[in-house]
């Protein structure tokens, strides 16, 4: 069951305005204006709408606007944007839902990226732990666009505010930063992050990617149930634990990589054809290195 209270400054106690009644217990709730995310003990994720009374004859209304169409035990759910929820989950599941647009009627909402955290997740709240002084470039804030790539063109700014991440803490005490890159730099560290689970065995930071038959079962499995998330444990291992001969190894292993870094990399973009510069597996590994060292200042735990 949600209800709605009014505090009566006159009786001085909280009268109820106006209730809806859910299958399941109630886990965690947030406000955003008008609209209620309320996250479910089995459902994942329901988002209501509070109409106050318009005139003396009419009445508050608590209304059940969407739901999501999958079942999750979820702890705590929060609003990223106005159309964005994010909801974090028993088992360690991190997911996001958007809100249909106003002209669709539809009722059930669908994940739009989800990952699995491999620790039950307690909250989840929208900031950083961190504040730049600017906002690194692949960094993008929690709009309603669905085009990363043109959503960042309509940035103004390159002001780093709390509404560009959020963050999860979990039973065990630990932190982690949710944040929202662009498509590019999004393909570019799964790929790194392909080439380094195909590291050698021996080195060791191979434990931080996977440690025996079971443990890769495992990542399997987590893996196989993302979508749209990366995380980012595997590509900072290849900037703490390589050596530099190392990275230019896990470069060297991928003609892809070595393609989207340099379609990264803005000096090379706008460089001269004419010009007779070739850029080195060296250079490669800078361009990747400066990439996650940028995401390392917003995503700081």
């Amino acid at each position: 069951m949600c209800v709605v209270l009014r505090l009566d400054v006159v009786q001085k106690q909280l009268i109820e305005c106006c209730e809806t009644p859910l299958r399941f217990p109630v886990t965690g709730l947030h406000v955003r204006g008008y609209d209620v995310v309320v996250s479910s003990e089995r459902e994942a994720v329901h988002i209501l709408r509070f109409v106050p009374a318009q005139s003396d004859d009419d009445y508050d209304r608590l209304i059940l606007k969407n739901s999501a169409r999958f079942g999750s035990t979820t702890m705590d759910a929060c609003y990223l944007s106005s159309n964005i929820v994010a909801g974090v989950g028993y088992t360690g599941c991190l997911y996001g839902v958007r809100k249909p647009p106003p002209s669709n009627a539809e009722f059930g909402i669908d994940p739009v990226f989800g990952i699995h955290l491999g620790t039950e997740c307690s909250q989840i709240r929208q900031g950083c732990l961190v504040k730049p002084v600017c906002r690194p470039k692949h960094v993008l804030p929690w709009t309603e666009d669905t085009q990363l790539d043109k959503q960042d063109d309509h940035v103004q700014t390159n002001e780093m505010r709390p509404d560009y991440g959020a963050v999860v803490t979990t039973v065990s005490g630990t932190m982690w930063t949710l944040v929202r890159i662009s498509s590019q730099a999004y393909i570019l560290l799964k790929e790194l992050e392909r080439a380094m689970c195909a590291f050698s065995s021996r080195h060791p930071a191979r434990p931080l990617l996977s440690s025996g038959r079971s443990v890769d079962r495992a990542l399997d499995k987590a893996y196989s149930s993302c979508s749209n998330a990366i995380d980012g444990t595997v590509s900072t291992a290849c900037v703490d634990y390589l050596t530099l001969d190392e990275q230019l190894q896990v470069v060297a292993s991928s003609d892809e990589l070595q393609r989207l870094a340099l379609a990264l990399d803005i000096d090379i973009v706008n460089l001269d054809h004419e010009t007779d510069f070739l850029p080195t597996e060296e250079y490669i590994v800078q361009i990747i290195c400066r990439l996650i060292w940028t995401m390392n200042t917003v995503c700081v735990c």
